[in-house]
């Protein structure tokens, strides 16, 4: 008897099904190793494949993906907003490209009511970008880096529990007058920087440069 060797081919239609039919954290995982285009782009693979880049969690919006892409923080916002589930890492690179604090503000509430984990906000700037208390609601971090930006005291922040590693570059804390804290002090009152203190029993690393 004589057996037939051959390839198998598979239709396309049994391919769309079997990718379709992932199941949504394998779908989410692959989402989450693309570029954000990319990613929303997929929504052209198939049918099923829809809105399937809303299972997005994490979101990189570096120097390159600006000099490649028009692309501003009001588009981001509707972003944010489209999301379904929680948002574990978040990057924003400004440049002159984004002028609207109010925008970025927004965005980082949007962020803390998503979960939050891992928070880097750089601005290239002359200005320093002024953060508002949203910042403060982000309880979830474990991760955060600021750099040239500036935050209002809060005497009434109880800090971020879970955060693991903190570096701030070129950051300046305002008073409610409108004064910058003393820019000797190493810690920082209203983010808590003490690791000796209960409020951030878990922070690990912290990196201070330029601060102001």
């Amino acid at each position: 008897m004589e057996l037939a060797h051959g390839t198998r081919q598979v239709s396309p239609s049994a391919a769309e099904d079997f990718i379709s039919n992932m199941p949504d954290d394998v779908i989410t995982n692959i989402l989450d190793r693309l570029r954000v285009k990319d990613a929303i782009r997929t929504d052209a693979w198939c049918r099923n494949w829809r809105f399937k880049w809303t299972l997005l969690t994490k979101l990189i919006f570096d120097k390159k993906f600006f000099a490649k892409n028009n692309f501003n923080v009001k588009e981001l916002s509707k972003l944010l907003f489209h999301l379904k589930g929680p948002i574990t890492k978040f990057a924003l690179f400004i440049d002159y490209k984004i002028l609207d604090v109010e925008d970025v503000n927004h965005c980082v509430l949007s962020l803390s009511r998503k979960g939050i984990k891992e928070l880097t906000i750089n601005n290239t700037l002359p200005a320093r970008l002024e953060l508002a208390a949203n910042l403060y609601s982000c309880m979830e971090l474990k991760q955060l880096s600021l750099f040239h930006v500036c935050f209002l005291h809060s005497p009434t922040f109880l800090g971020f529990p879970n955060l693991l590693s903190l570096r701030l570059s070129g950051t300046l804390e305002i008073k409610a007058n409108g004064s910058p804290d003393n820019p000797h002090t190493a810690v920082t009152y209203s983010l808590r920087l003490d690791c000796n203190t209960t409020r951030l029993p878990q922070l690990q690393n912290v990196v201070l440069s330029d601060i102001r």
